[in-house]
């Protein structure tokens, strides 16, 4: 039985085809849309070689989850030069178990594919053996509930990525969040359309945000005037670095202070000639209206101490919730925030634009009772 021509030889015969109108960059993300379609979990590109034969197009490899297995994937896309511009022309792909698709005894007609991995066979088994790209860090400790009980990391990642926006919501001084925000926010950039939002910094101090990723902003620049947390070193420029290193937009999506100051103060009256007098707010969630009184008053002390309105308090919160919401209009992102501004899928969730798909996640407290209506997904502390 006569075998398939080796590729290098297949390059050859079509040597002189022309050039398609499909760019490497299109080819990239045609493979990965294509195994997303097919059912892999986080496909993210590692490089692509241009062909003549047996099509003219692109060869590209990948690497991504087929259920809980970590494969290695080469996908064949045509450039246009013969037609069918985008085409997928050929899909194989070797595992972490050691399994290949088509598998070695296929029929001839399916081992064709595997021809293409001729020259270079070891070099693309190797992809296989190592972490995910863009998993910088490895899963950290924890118990993950989904809505019909325990599910694996893989599953959660898959689940969050269909949606636009990812809610993290943390106790700010919890380093198992922080760990598995970083996590989270590493899992799911990888594909480029996805930004970071940060509660952690506020609207006005974008333009300098933006400066510090893009390199004309020192790192002292950006730290004396944006504000930041006194934890931000520590647990969230971690999050920050993995933006800038990867080209990836981060969000500073918090309502200034200040202004909420003067909301709970003097109610949302006292925003007028601010141009955050405009922004929409929902404050139709009774029960999310409910949930923080009740916590305002069970800080009583402190807030008898505060000569201020609990129903200001409230404006405030309502306040932050839609310029956070209103800062990630459009946009697919991971947002970190704090628990009661995302746990119930309420507070910020209730204040995005219709059509919204978002999907919570809350990293519960030693201890903490495991309670379902929390969030889509809870991570409990081993």
């Amino acid at each position: 039985m006569a075998r398939a021509l080796p590729v290098l030889l297949l390059l050859a015969l079509a040597s002189s085809a022309m050039p398609g109108i499909l760019g490497q960059a299109d080819a990239e993300r045609i493979a990965a849309d294509h195994l997303l379609a097919s059912g892999v979990l986080l496909p993210v590109a590692i490089s692509a070689q241009c062909i003549a034969a047996p099509v003219s197009g692109y060869l590209v490899d990948l690497l991504g989850y087929d259920a809980d297995v970590l494969r290695a994937f080469r996908v064949g896309v045509a450039d246009g030069a013969e037609g069918d511009p985008g085409g997928v022309f050929v899909t194989l792909s070797y595992g972490a178990d050691g399994a290949w698709s088509p598998a070695p005894d296929s029929p001839p007609e399916e081992l064709l594919d595997l021809e293409f991995l001729l020259e270079d066979r070891e070099a693309f088994m190797t992809l296989a053996s190592g972490p995910h790209p863009m998993l910088t860090t490895a899963p950290p400790s924890g118990t993950i509930l989904g809505p019909d009980g325990p599910v694996t990391v893989v599953e959660m990642l898959a689940a969050l990525d269909r949606a636009d926006a990812v809610f993290v919501g943390e106790m700010h001084d919890d380093s198992l969040a922080h760990q598995w925000e970083l996590f989270l926010w590493s899992a799911l950039s990888g594909r480029s359309d996805r930004a970071l939002a940060l509660e952690m910094f506020e609207t006005d101090v974008q333009e300098l945000l933006n400066g510090y990723l893009g390199g004309a902003v020192t790192r002292d620049e950006f730290l004396a005037d944006s504000r930041p947390w006194g934890n931000y070193a520590q647990d969230y420029e971690p999050l920050v670095d993995h933006a800038g290193v990867h080209g990836l937009r981060v969000i500073a999506a918090n309502v200034p202070r200040s202004l909420a100051s003067m909301v709970a103060m003097g109610g949302l009256a006292a925003l007028e000639g601010t141009g955050f007098e405009t922004v929409a707010i929902d404050s139709s969630n009774g029960e999310y209206h409910a949930r923080f009184l009740e916590t305002m008053e069970s800080v009583g002390d402190q807030m008898h101490a505060m000569p201020v309105d609990p129903e200001n308090l409230y404006r405030a919160q309502l306040l932050k919730d839609a310029v956070m919401a209103r800062s990630i209009a459009g946009v697919r992102c991971v947002f970190v925030c704090g628990r009661f501004h995302s746990d119930y899928r309420s507070g910020i969730p209730d204040q995005l634009a219709p059509g919204t798909t978002f999907a919570t996640v809350s990293v519960l407290g030693a201890g903490e009772p495991a309670d379902s209506t929390l969030a889509d997904f809870l991570i409990l502390p081993r």
